[in-house]
């Protein structure tokens, strides 16, 4: 019964999607793309019948963004099959010029009737945490909605229930039918490139408790740069761009100081001065250095007190992805923190709010820049000791980083950068850096608010320069690879699109080395 529903919905999806007249405008044009786009398929070295699934996009240049992955699993003699939501003739024909050998679409039309087994659960959803099938449903809701509403809070017993009723039928559809989607066809191998939210997190969540080899990568820290990680149980919530403890010392070990620090700050200058730094998310796009005397006054902070910089993070993105955050969300982190600040007068306070909020809001056609509304709708009139940076500011992160005293972060890529200039750094939760001895961390939020209102008092922590230089070289320069098959880079309109260009080089070096990692018990993909 299952597979004749599964055919149907797929029939109708197909004739949905191709004769659809809008869609049908849009497909003769990536029709025409895909036949100019000349590509050269790895041959398969080996004869390994190995299984190789990869969570699809539908997106024209997200789609070839996957080639790498892909001509890897070829060179190995994978087979290729690609997860995508529904079916659609150009997706099927491009995926099947770059290697891909067959598919499975998720989506079904019959999702649509509310499943029988969704009030009882809706209703444990809002007593407390709820897994189903051992899939921790309620945060990856939780992620899904904060993201959707663009909240840093939400109160599912207050939410809309016939939306969350919506959700929640539609996940235990999908997990329902993982065995028959997945496990059915016994895959070795799973990539993942963004896997928090419905539907990537209930996937990611399923290949990881069923022990399916699971791979994630993501673009690096400036264009032409991948990043990979194996993920399992005892992993699953460390973030991609962390490394193993072994491997940080062994590197570390063979590092002297100076050497550290002419990389690390040569490549942070470059490319903050480039706009390459994250320009996956516009985060240094038109931004100016400042010096100390005119953000002081920019600011009108007193030069005589020392500045602490909260770098917040967005109060949507990735939510409850990685670690263990000490507050319940972002939010609760934000609002705490600055009565804490309130207490603190002998310190200039400065909230930076996150730039990557200008992109990402235009992707999404939003304007609420919540980090601000948040600011203005908790806390009416800010001492003057407290001050403001909004996301849209022209002053440049770096430039701000040799003009403070202190850091505070959950565990941004700030945390890093700051440690790497010798400023102390206060975390507020686990999962990436706070083990490599070049921050101040705390076990519970108490703690954390009380290291806040000491922060001048903060110790000084043995060799942390030097631990989070190395930290930092690891993470720019041997944790990434460098893409020969395809050139991409996220162009500087508006929404910073990502543009790939695809290169007849399909046994270079980047593919020896990802197929080779792809069949080892490695965690991290080294250089």
């Amino acid at each position: 019964m299952k597979n004749f529903l599964y055919l149907v919905s797929n029939i109708i999806f197909l004739l949905k999607n191709f004769l659809y007249l809008p869609h049908l405008k849009k497909n003769i044009k990536i029709f025409k793309k895909i036949f100019n786009l000349k590509i050269v398929n790895p041959p398969p070295k080996k004869n390994i019948k190995k299984k190789l699934f990869i969570f699809g996009r539908v997106e024209f240049n997200q789609i070839l963004f996957q080639i790498p992955s892909i001509y890897a699993a070829r060179l190995n003699g994978f087979n290729v099959t690609v997860v995508l939501p529904e079916i659609c003739l150009w997706y099927l024909i491009l995926y099947k010029k770059i290697g891909a050998n067959s598919f499975i679409f998720y989506e079904n039309i019959f999702f649509r009737f509310i499943n029988k087994k969704t009030i009882p659960i809706f209703r444990r959803l809002l007593k407390g945490n709820l897994k189903y099938k051992k899939i921790n449903l309620k945060k990856i809701i939780l992620s899904t909605l904060l993201r959707k509403e663009k909240k840093g809070l939400i109160n599912l017993k207050k939410y809309d229930s016939k939306i969350l009723k919506e959700i929640i039928s539609k996940s235990i559809h999908i997990i329902d039918n993982l065995n028959f989607l997945i496990l059915s066809k016994k895959p070795n191998y799973f990539i993942f490139e963004d896997r928090g939210y419905i539907p990537e997190g209930l996937f990611f969540e399923y290949a990881v408790n069923n022990k399916i080899d699971v791979i994630e990568f993501h673009a690096g820290h400036k264009p032409n740069l991948l990043n990979f990680k194996r993920y399992n149980k005892r992993n699953m919530t460390v973030h991609p761009f962390s490394i193993t403890k072994k491997k940080f010392y062994q590197i570390k070990s063979q590092l002297n100081y100076t050497t550290l620090k002419k990389k690390v700050f040569q490549e942070l200058t470059e490319c903050y001065r480039n706009e390459l730094w994250f320009s996956e998310v516009g985060t240094t796009r038109e931004k100016k250095e400042i010096s100390k005397k005119k953000f002081l006054k920019s600011l009108n902070l007193d030069p005589r007190k020392k500045i602490a910089c909260f770098f917040n993070h967005i109060l949507w993105d990735a939510t409850f992805f990685w670690g263990k955050d000490l507050f319940n969300s972002y939010q609760d982190w934000l609002v705490e923190s600055v009565k804490m600040m309130y207490k603190k007068k002998d310190i200039n306070w400065i909230i930076k709010c996150h730039p990557a909020n200008v992109v990402k809001n235009f992707r999404d056609k939003s304007k609420v820049f919540s980090e601000e509304k948040l600011l203005k709708c908790y806390f009416k009139d800010l001492p003057n000791n407290i001050k403001i940076i909004p996301s849209d500011s022209q002053i440049s992160t770096f430039s701000i980083l040799k003009l403070i005293d202190y850091c505070i972060t959950v565990r941004g890529t700030i945390g890093i950068e700051a440690a790497c200039l010798g400023i102390p750094v206060i975390t507020a939760g686990t999962g990436r850096y706070e083990d490599y001895g070049f921050t101040h961390n705390s076990t519970n939020k108490n703690i954390y608010l009380s290291k806040l209102r000491g922060i001048d008092k903060l110790p000084k922590l043995r060799q942390s320069q030097l631990n989070a230089l190395a930290f930092a070289y690891v993470s720019l320069f041997t944790k990434q690879i460098q893409t020969n098959v395809i050139d991409f880079k996220f162009l500087k309109n508006k929404s910073a699109d990502l543009k790939v260009t695809v290169n007849n080089d399909s046994e270079g070096e980047d593919i020896q080395l990802i197929s080779n990692w792809l069949e080892s018990n490695n965690e991290d993909l080294l250089n």
